[in-house]
């Protein structure tokens, strides 16, 4: 597949960015991802992807309108040369990513170390949706959620609401939903769930939650967890659908208690949750569903059926 790196478009093989790009070196960077449905981005989704991606480089001091509409470009200018290859993997992440650029190299001539050189690195690239670690079966048997010891932002280097290539708390989490999946029964989902400072949960490693009150949907507050683009649609449709959205510090005790419950992630959309650290969760099946078939016209492709089709391909063991 072809790949975008600094305005050119390239063989993924042969995409590379510098050794001292702060990016790699310190994390200095932002990103985001999206997905194609039936080999093309919904619209009405990106444009929500490409908010958060141009207030997150906003944030770290770079030009958030520009970078966004030149990776807009480069982005659907690559879904298209790579169409072929999209329909042979059944659908793709769209990854995109954007760093200050390259540390000032501390040689004769060149610029005072430390001093910004203002040209921002800005990549694009695709990655596969992981059929493998779902399995046929997640919109059936759900989630089980995990708990970690692992805060979001343990250390508060950065506001939560940016989404920085600087991720350690989210990795740490990965690592362990890894290892629950390498030793649990094939075909089963595992989401390791991050609480914020003061114990309340917040998201899990790659997905948000919600969960359902009778006719409310509730969430944790915007201001304390990344601003997950799937939990917007999901909150969006569901007010289309009459259902209250209400934000909240949600703890254990509120999940235990909840109608329903929902991971929120770009591959997957909507799947519901099946127990939390072994305790089993109710499994109403009211309010999500009415909204999956909503997601499903918003986009106008039946994921859910390419998910059992394709997670049915390939051993169900992340």
């Amino acid at each position: 597949m072809l790949a975008y790196v600094n305005g050119e478009f390239v063989d993924e093989t042969d995409a590379r960015i510098p050794v001292r790009d702060r990016g790699f070196v310190l994390g200095d960077g932002i990103f985001d991802t999206w997905r194609t449905y039936g080999g093309r981005p919904c619209r009405h989704i990106v444009e929500k992807h490409l908010d958060r991606l141009r207030r997150s480089t906003n944030f770290i001091e770079l030009d958030g309108d520009a970078i966004a509409a030149e990776l807009d470009g480069a982005t659907t200018e690559l879904v298209e040369r790579n169409g072929g290859d999209i329909e042979d993997a059944g659908d793709v992440m769209v990854f995109v990513a954007v760093s200050r650029g390259l540390l000032a190299q501390p040689f004769a001539g060149a610029p005072i170390a430390g001093h910004d050189p203002g040209v921002a690195t800005r990549v694009a690239f695709f990655n596969p949706i992981p059929w493998v670690a779902n399995g046929p079966d997640i919109f059936d048997a759900g989630a089980h959620l995990v708990p970690s010891i692992q805060s979001t932002t343990p250390f508060g280097g950065y506001d939560p609401r940016v989404k920085a290539l600087s991720r350690l708390g989210f990795v740490r989490a990965e690592r362990k939903q890894f290892r629950v999946r390498s030793e649990a029964q094939a075909g089963s989902t595992y989401w390791v769930v991050l609480f914020d400072d003061e114990g309340y949960i917040a998201e899990c490693a790659g997905g948000a939650l919600a969960i359902v009150e009778g006719d409310t949907i509730v969430h944790p507050p915007l201001n304390t967890i990344l601003p997950s683009i799937s939990l917007n649609v999901f909150a969006e449709l569901g007010r289309e659908l009459g259902y209250a959205v209400e934000q909240r510090r949600l703890s254990p005790y509120d999940f235990l208690n909840a109608d329903e419950t929902y991971v929120l992630s770009t591959s997957i959309a909507a799947i519901p949750v099946a127990d939390l650290d072994g305790i089993p969760l109710k499994r109403g099946a009211r309010v999500g569903p009415r909204i999956q078939q909503a997601w499903i016209e918003l986009v106008g492709f039946d994921y859910v059926a390419q998910a059992r089709e394709l997670g049915a391909r390939v051993p169900a063991r992340a």
